[in-house]
């Protein structure tokens, strides 16, 4: 989610990271002059943070795999 700051008139960028244990976190960047700008560095770090889910589950699967009790 991008928004205009009213006292800096500038636009941040909003988004939701989920951590290694689960938890959601909210992060946040903030300057940017376009709200373009924001939504495409959004996006990035949405994308960035879904694919090392992804790449973070693969190698718990994998270590389930090789790990014996």
């Amino acid at each position: 989610m991008a928004y205009k700051e009213k006292d800096t008139k500038k636009w941040s960028a909003q988004w939701f990271e989920t951590t290694a244990k689960g938890e959601k976190k909210k992060r946040r960047k903030r300057g940017f002059e376009t709200k373009r700008e924001a939504l495409e560095y959004e996006r990035q770090k949405k994308l960035n943070s879904s694919r090392s889910n992804v790449i973070y589950q693969n190698a718990e699967d994998g270590l389930a795999d090789t790990v014996k009790p």
